[in-house]
């Protein structure tokens, strides 16, 4: 694998010798490390170098930038199965990709909404999805569940991984977004913090976790990451605190997973 950049894994996923990453904004996990890791393409001014990143990460997976596969994400419950190696993505609008075909690299983007990597080891199938609140209000996650339930799997057998995405001491709501889930489903109060008469604090990857369970997925197969995209600056882009400081939308970090033939 290529050494230039580390991400974040999670051990469940490691142990099974899947390639995976919760890549940061500078493309690693080191401190030292000061490089800009935006791998969006939404801002065309700056392909060449965006697409230098993107080679980095493929080089990481150990397979080549035309077997990334990413999608046009809208915070929707829209799941996309690849099923052959020429499928077009990236204009299609989704949130969650999967596919059982070795060597494809699923790649999802994320500035605090939480990046989910999924595997079933059973059936050799595995997923992306980017979800927010809108995402987690229209259940991508059950979405995602289905359908890697359609192409075989066992939910006993899926592992999850929740990724650095905004915590639960910095997604500040207001009334309007309480009442919006409460509304939908009384038990939700428990993912909201009351901090003053009308703010909450939601707890997005929670929410996630939660979701997990009640559709099937065992709590030991799943891992959550510690990390809070908001708080951390330094390796993270954050939307949302670009917006209370009233800086510019600079990029958003890439997540990826992949099936490598040799590890099939």
């Amino acid at each position: 694998m290529n050494n230039t950049i580390v991400p974040i894994t999670s051990k469940l996923l490691t142990e099974k010798k899947i390639v995976h990453g919760f890549f940061t904004k500078n493309g690693n996990i080191y401190k030292n490390y000061n490089l800009n890791f935006n791998c969006s393409l939404k801002n065309n001014k700056f392909k060449n170098k965006i697409l230098s990143k993107r080679k980095m990460v493929t080089n990481f997976h150990n397979l080549e930038i035309k077997n990334l596969k990413t999608i046009n994400q809208i915070h929707s419950n829209k799941v996309i199965i690849i099923k052959n190696y020429n499928q077009e993505t990236h204009t299609v609008n989704a949130d969650a990709l999967i596919t059982n075909l070795p060597n494809i690299i699923l790649g999802i983007f994320t500035a605090d909404c939480a990046p989910v990597l999924a595997y079933d080891e059973k059936q050799r199938i595995i997923a992306a999805i980017h979800i927010g609140w809108k995402g987690a209000y229209k259940n991508i996650i059950k979405n995602t569940i289905n359908e890697m339930k359609n192409l075989g799997s066992n939910v006993e057998n899926l592992m999850l991984a929740i990724g650095p995405c905004i915590g639960p001491k910095s997604y500040e709501v207001g009334d309007e977004f309480f009442d919006y889930f409460i509304n939908k489903n009384n038990k939700y109060k428990i993912h909201f913090k009351k901090f003053n008469k009308n703010k909450y604090f939601f707890d997005l990857p929670n929410f996630i976790y939660n979701k997990a369970i009640k559709y099937g997925i065992r709590k030991n197969n799943i891992w959550v990451s510690k990390e809070d995209t908001y708080l951390n600056k330094k390796f993270f882009f954050s939307y949302r605190r670009n917006i209370k400081n009233n800086e510019p939308d600079i990029g958003r970090m890439i997540n990826t997973i992949s099936l490598n033939q040799n590890n099939v």
